[in-house]
C-alpha cells in the first residue's frame, strides 16, 4: 500500500543542542543554515508535492 503525505518542517529539520553547535566548524554551521533554509522553502512552498511514503 502506498500513501502520499505532506511533511512539515519539524518532521525533516535537524536540530543541534548548544554543545553540539559549539563543536561545528564555521563552514559546517554555514552549510547547516543553507540546507535548513532550502528545506524550509521546499516544505513551505505552496506548490510542494506530497511525499510518497511506503507502509
Amino acid at each position: 500500500l502506498t500513501t502520499f503525505s505532506y511533511l512539515t518542517f519539524v518532521e525533516v529539520a535537524v536540530c543541534f543542542g548548544r554543545e553540539e553547535w559549539a563543536l561545528l566548524a564555521l563552514a559546517q554551521r554555514a552549510l547547516y543554515q543553507d540546507v535548513m533554509v532550502e528545506t524550509y522553502e521546499a516544505v513551505a512552498s505552496p506548490g510542494n508535492s506530497p511525499v510518497q511514503l511506503a507502509h
